[in-house]
């Protein structure tokens, strides 16, 4: 996993240089739908830094493979206001008993990264994040790309699978997407790095 997830973000060219510099901000286990079983299966998700770049890598298995989107410092802050949103509207869906399925916010022209034939594809993509209801007291943060078309051929393209967090999920993801929590892993990870190479020169 972080062989695939550390090539998307070379090939990218919005994170890392090199795969030693990734360093991973937040991890968890999300939901895709299955069509054949018609229900939601766990799948790996995993956000990744580059160390002193600015973009981070939010990325998660569908079932096509590893699907990545790289944030900027301006898209994390627009997926915070978004994340903030979807935990008051589960405080209020939960209080009231209601089921409510509905879009909360998008972010525009993000940088998503798809496999295809073998290889990772890079495209412009709006990824869109909902509110979405199991039932009364179940109530889940959908994030949703919309069809993305490689950079390089105009003929690869694909729509991501859907994928759903719990609310314990997006509470901790709303966590890992503050700005002074990114830094100070970045540099408690560099740290920690410096030090063990230390015991070898």
């Amino acid at each position: 996993m972080k062989t695939i997830i550390a090539a998307i973000l070379i090939i990218s060219s919005l994170a890392i240089a090199a795969e030693d510099d990734a360093v991973t901000l937040f991890s968890t286990t999300g939901q895709v739908y299955n069509s054949v079983w018609k229900n939601l299966q766990d799948r790996a998700v995993r956000m990744m830094s580059g160390g002193e770049q600015g973009t981070v890598l939010f990325a998660y298995m569908d079932y096509s493979g590893v699907v990545g989107v790289t944030l900027d410092v301006e898209g994390r802050s627009r997926v915070r206001k978004i994340i903030a949103k979807y935990i008051e509207w589960n405080r209020k869906a939960t209080q009231k008993g209601v089921e409510i399925t509905k879009e909360i916010g998008a972010v525009q022209s993000v940088p998503c990264a798809f496999p295809w034939a073998s290889e990772f594809h890079i495209g412009l993509s709006t990824v869109r994040f909902g509110f979405y209801s199991m039932d009364t007291g179940d109530h889940r943060l959908s994030m949703s790309i919309d069809k993305v078309t490689s950079s390089k051929n105009q003929f690869v393209s694909t729509t991501p699978n859907t994928l759903y967090l719990e609310k314990k999920e997006a509470s901790a993801l709303l966590k890992a997407l503050s700005e002074k929590v990114i830094r100070a892993k970045i540099a408690a990870e560099m740290k920690k790095r410096r030090s063990v190479y230390s015991d070898f020169e």
